[in-house]
This record gives structure tokens, sequence and C-alpha cells, in this order.
């Protein structure tokens, strides 16, 4: 979905249970959002936001919070100069609510080489032994590490520096 730029993506958020938000047409196999609680959206052409969507309490204040990708692996109006073709990953700190602009996000990673595809994959989980939720994020294009040319890298967050 693009909602304010072309092909930039958005995440639907809705609070459970689904069928009270959501309506699915049998006949055509499609699903409504017309009553979501918050919509995520990028103002970047050819972002696709909305890559490997994670949910937990990252920051430990309670609130759900969202982590997302939008790793822009296109050549359609890319320019090296904006980082338009790097790759993002975003957070943004719960709750959220409304339309919320994925550019105003409280914490951006920005890849660190072109077409590294950075936030192509997310997972959360618990990667150190401070029982906070952590994530981490693939860029498997990244030319930064050891592997060189498109040698790809795992970037990990703990939920401690957050």
């Amino acid at each position: 979905d693009s909602i304010n730029a072309t092909e930039s993506g958005a995440i639907y958020l809705l609070e459970g249970p689904l069928s009270e938000h959501a309506s699915i047409n049998e006949d055509d196999a499609t699903l409504s959002l017309d009553a979501h609680d918050a919509v995520v959206v990028s103002d970047m052409d050819y972002a696709y936001l909305g890559y490997s969507p994670t949910t937990g309490d990252f920051d430990g204040d309670g609130a759900i919070d969202l982590v997302v990708g939008a790793p822009t692996k296109t050549t359609y109006g890319c320019n090296v100069n904006t980082q338009s073709c790097l790759g993002r990953v975003y957070l943004l700190f719960g709750p959220l609510q409304g339309t919320v602009y994925v550019e105003d996000a409280d914490l951006t990673w920005v890849g660190e080489g072109v077409y590294s595809q950075t936030g192509a994959a997310i997972v959360k989980g618990h990667f150190d032994d401070d029982n906070l939720l952590d994530f981490a994020f693939a860029a498997p294009e990244d030319d930064a590490g050891p592997g060189g040319h498109n040698g790809g890298a795992v970037y990990f967050v703990f939920g401690s520096t957050l």
C-alpha cells in the first residue's frame, strides 16, 4: 500500500481482536482495514516500508513498540547523495495512534552500503542476559563487513541501549 508516495508502503496497526476492526470479504479474499487504530506511512518514494514488522516492549516502559524495515531495494529514483537506496530500520516507541510518519521515528538505522537492503529482515529475542527484549536486523547486501561486496551483515540492538 502507498498512501503518501509511490510504492512507499504502509503498516496498519490493529488492537485485537481482529473481528472488531476489519472485515474479510470471502468473495474476493480482500481485507478491509478502514477501522485501523494506527497507520505508519512513509513520505519516501520506493521505500517499501513494511518488511518484517516486529512488535514488543523494547524500551521496557510497558507499551508495545514497533520495529520495521524499509529496504528500498530499487533503482527507481534512487539518489546516493540522499541515502535513498541504502535501506533503513525504524523504531517507533508506543503506544501508536492515528497516522504516524516513519520519518519521525524515535530511532533510525541507515544502511552502510548502497543497495544494502538494510531492514529486509528483523527478528526479536533475548540476545544478551539482561532480560530486556532485543532485536536484530539484516542487511543482506551490505558491503561494510569483512565479507566485502554484498557480503551482508546482521546488526544487533540490545534493549539496554535504548
